[in-house]
């Protein structure tokens, strides 16, 4: 019997038992839809969290003294290469950087009736406006953009309350030098920002890296190179050949790349973590439905081996009944895969428009830095994911039919 033939026939096959076919393709494509979307969501949710939570302060990626990871002081800088802002400049990819140097220090009103040490972080102001979507969260005032101020701060919302200082006012600092000597100056309250992390309201400030590396003895110095790319995927494609290119400028200190892995070790972990178990109940669901498969495969076995031995009989090779109902099994899996499939990537591309909200799940969020609208993110995976699954499962059903059918003898209708 020729090829073409035995399609047609597994084709008709199908329908003889209409109900029982579209049952199982109803389980194939519901299930197909579920993790179509399901994963998309999940993965879309991953990049939404990583973008939004690592905009906030950390940035992409960072190039630092190997040192200031574990002991983040004024020690462990680095000078700034004048060459670097040419390299940098010249990354199409490259979104934003901008230099950072950080310390603590003793922060108190004028009265001196309250004081609280505190995170001092000196940011290029007009870099930093890209780098950082802190500045997109002052609440009152401004995000230095007085420039008659002469020695202007940035406070978080909890912390300028607890110090009772509002818009305007002078509040002391008090700190160390690169020197070890006193770092003492007034600064002016120009704005104060609510990133809805109260640990982060309450202890970090921010003032002009020029106004730090005064303050601190710091020269020309700094402590971080914060990168961002447009999307983080594309930080990876060029972040070898763009260290390379930075520590090739005859630069005399040894430094450290850290990507966002590293930087942000808890949420690489937590998503991991996510995803391991996410993974464990789409495999559960999946499991669940190509046994239903394959137990409408097995009855069928059982309720045509006289129709099979008829067939032998009549000159079918026992290789082309087995071909037959594989074809069938095949053709159920692809229909269920595709009405499944098209309607997982119809649904998932309506909500990357639109986006999903969540109704009172936006403080929860914004304690990781992210807003309360979540996109979903389309991917080989999210998408390949469940057809691959049942396309291999579909192999080994075929391997197994090939097995039963082997010892098929004509007319006799011998019990499989």
């Amino acid at each position: 019997m020729k090829r073409s033939n035995i399609k047609q026939l597994a084709w008709r096959n199908l329908w003889r038992h209409k109900t029982r076919s579209w049952l199982t393709v109803s389980a194939i494509a519901i299930t197909t839809l579920l993790l179509v979307f399901m994963l998309s969501f999940q993965f879309g949710t991953y990049e939404t969290m990583k973008e939004q939570n690592l905009s906030l302060l950390s940035g992409f990626a960072q190039v630092q003294n190997p040192d200031f990871k574990e002991q983040p002081n004024l020690e462990h800088g680095f000078k700034i290469p004048e060459k670097w802002s040419q390299i940098l400049d010249q990354q199409k990819m490259l979104a934003a950087y901008g230099y950072r140097a950080q310390t603590f220090a003793i922060l108190s009103n004028l009265p001196d009736s309250r004081n609280r040490a505190v995170q001092i972080i000196g940011v290029q102001v007009d870099k930093e406006k890209l780098l950082s979507s802190l500045s997109q969260k002052v609440t009152r005032g401004d995000y230095f953009a007085d420039q008659s101020v002469k020695m202007p701060i940035v406070l978080g919302k909890q912390l300028a309350d607890y110090l009772e200082l509002k818009i305007g006012d002078q509040l002391q600092l008090l700190g160390q030098d690169a020197y070890g000597s006193l770092a003492v100056e007034l600064f002016t309250l120009v704005g104060t920002f609510d990133l809805n992390i109260p640990e982060l309201n309450q202890q970090l400030a921010q003032i002009r890296l020029n106004d730090f590396q005064t303050l601190f003895a710091y020269p020309n110095q700094a402590q971080q190179l914060v990168m961002k790319s447009d999307k983080l995927p594309q930080m990876d494609l060029f972040a070898k050949s763009l260290f390379a290119q930075l520590q090739q400028t005859n630069y005399p200190q040894i430094l450290l790349w850290r990507d966002w892995k590293d930087l942000q070790p808890a949420l690489y972990q937590a998503i991991q973590m996510d995803i391991a178990s996410a993974f464990l109940w789409y495999s559960a669901l999946l499991l669940i439905v190509i046994l239903i498969v394959v137990n409408t495969l097995y009855m069928s076995l059982l309720e045509r081996h006289n129709e099979f031995a008829l067939l032998h009989a009549l000159g079918m090779q026992p290789n082309q009944i087995s071909r037959m109902l594989a074809l069938e099994t095949l053709f159920l899996i692809l229909l269920g895969l595709l009405l499944g499939w098209l309607g997982g990537v119809a649904i998932s591309a309506y909500f990357i428009q639109v986006g999903i909200n969540l109704p009172g799940m936006e403080e929860m969020y914004a304690q990781f830095g992210i807003s309360g609208t979540l996109y979903p993110e389309l991917s080989a995976l999210s998408m390949g994911f469940v057809p691959a699954v049942f396309l291999m499962a579909w192999m080994a059903m075929s391997v197994v039919i090939r097995f039963k059918l082997s010892g098929i003898r004509p007319l006799t209708g011998r019990q499989l």
